[in-house]
């Protein structure tokens, strides 16, 4: 059964009075009438099975006949500082990511980042990689969203490393540790239960400059390799996605 987002401030006591384009996917992609069943989430970790009640052209009342909180028990959370590659590939990057569980998604200006954002084509670029998240949650199962920052230096960002428990750089300088290694060895030495918050820096086509790799360990990551071979930019994040789940679990949901 297809699933739908809709926002936490459409759901009031049983029902849910939605409008907007969630509407118009529901009414004319998905062909749902009056009496059907329907399954939606509000970003939260919230999910409300239903029977529309009324449609009309932009509007939609659901009952809901149950309520489910899926929050499952994480024991990391991960966020992407991803550069901004040339051409769709950060659309794909978003897409694979928040299939994979990323909680967040810093889009990184750096050094050697060829793609220039002004101020209007960001915000504008900013809502279509928020859509394109939230299309992928619905279509994955995932309860709870995948958050978009704006745009950011790259120094900015890696002073921030001090807020994570663990911040990884894929590169190719010269001492970089395996990432398989480096998960298994703080997995072991891991003492505490709480949910360890993960920042993975992703570098652009050209990489990441030997001055930039040298800030980010300055400020605590851990420069990694992530395979023998060289990967594209959109290769490497949803590798490290990939290799950080299947190392240490399950990504929050």
């Amino acid at each position: 059964m297809s699933r739908f987002f809709i926002p936490p401030e459409s759901v009031n006591a049983d029902k849910i009075h939605l409008k907007g384009k969630e509407v118009r996917h529901i009414v004319n992609v998905m062909r749902l009438r009056r009496g059907d069943k329907i399954v939606t989430f509000d970003g939260t970790g919230a999910e409300y099975t239903g029977i529309i009640k009324k449609v009309s052209s932009n509007r939609i009342l659901i009952g809901i006949e149950q309520t489910t909180f899926r929050l499952p028990e994480e024991s990391f959370s991960v966020t992407l500082a991803q550069a901004i590659p040339r051409k769709a590939k950060m659309d794909y990057i978003v897409q694979k990511c928040a299939e994979l569980g990323v909680r967040r998604i810093i889009p990184l200006q750096t050094a050697r980042t060829v793609v220039r954002l002004r101020d209007g084509r960001e915000g504008s670029q900013y809502k279509r990689w928020e859509r394109i998240a939230r299309e992928a949650s619905k279509q994955c199962g995932r309860t709870q969203l995948t958050e978009i920052d704006r745009l950011t230096g790259f120094g900015q960002a890696v002073k921030g490393i001090t807020s994570y428990e663990l911040a990884l750089i894929p590169c190719l300088a010269e001492g970089v540790r395996d990432l398989k290694t480096v998960l298994l060895n703080y997995k072991k030495d891991r003492s505490s239960k709480r949910v360890a918050r993960i920042i993975i820096f992703i570098g652009p086509e050209g990489g990441f400059t030997p001055e930039e790799v040298k800030a980010s360990q300055d400020n605590g990551a851990i420069a990694v390799s992530l395979s023998k071979n060289i990967l594209k930019s959109d290769t490497a994040a949803i590798s490290s996605l990939a290799i950080i789940n299947y190392e240490l679990g399950t990504a929050r949901s």
